[in-house]
């Protein structure tokens, strides 16, 4: 059953989730969930189809008003919660990030942000060659973190990470190559 030499942990990927497709709002602060699909090694090896298939339907029962819904329910039931209410700030802002880093990092291996296609004003479009989205710096616990947008008949994808090897990167864009998909890498 277990893969030898293969991480013996869920692979989880943090995908945010832009909340105004569902739930329309003014407010110019982020407004977003994330969704973690991901796999498990020690189920044995899983293929690329596997894994595109696990992420399509998790995302297809996942993205929808109704769950996410909820998901937004019980972040804020966390925020009325009385205790939790009383606890003067600075308490708050000395447990938070720590809480964070045990249930929030370490729920997922690496996170992808898609910034989706992009348009501008026509004015501005002659000026334009491209656009790149670079994530977030990762964390100790996310080495590597990925960020994507298109614009015109482009995609780009981005890469940031805090370790030495860029072995993600390179298989990313080999697999990509390998099924037919045009790639240059700057």
């Amino acid at each position: 059953w277990l893969c030898p030499g293969v991480t013996q942990t869920p692979i989880r990927i943090c995908i945010p989730v832009n909340l105004r497709r569902f739930f329309p709002s003014r407010t110019m602060r982020n407004f977003f969930l994330s969704l973690y699909p991901g796999i498990d090694p020690r189920l044995g090896r899983h293929s690329f189809e596997e894994i595109s298939h696990q992420v399509e339907h998790y995302l297809a029962m996942n993205l929808n008003k109704r769950v996410l819904g909820q998901q937004i329910t019980r972040n804020i039931q966390g925020e009325t919660n009385t205790l939790v209410r009383l606890l003067p700030c600075w308490i708050k802002d000395m447990i938070t990030p720590p809480l964070y880093r045990w249930f929030g990092e370490s729920a997922y291996t690496t996170v992808l942000s898609n910034m989706g296609a992009m348009s501008f004003p026509l004015d501005m479009m002659a000026h334009i060659k491209r656009v790149d989205f670079i994530p977030n710096p990762p964390e100790s616990t996310t080495l590597v973190k990925a960020g994507i947008v298109s614009y015109g008949d482009e995609m780009s994808i981005s890469f940031g990470r805090i370790s030495r090897s860029s072995l993600v990167e390179r298989e990313f864009f080999r697999k990509l190559r390998k099924l037919g998909i045009a790639v240059k890498v700057d």
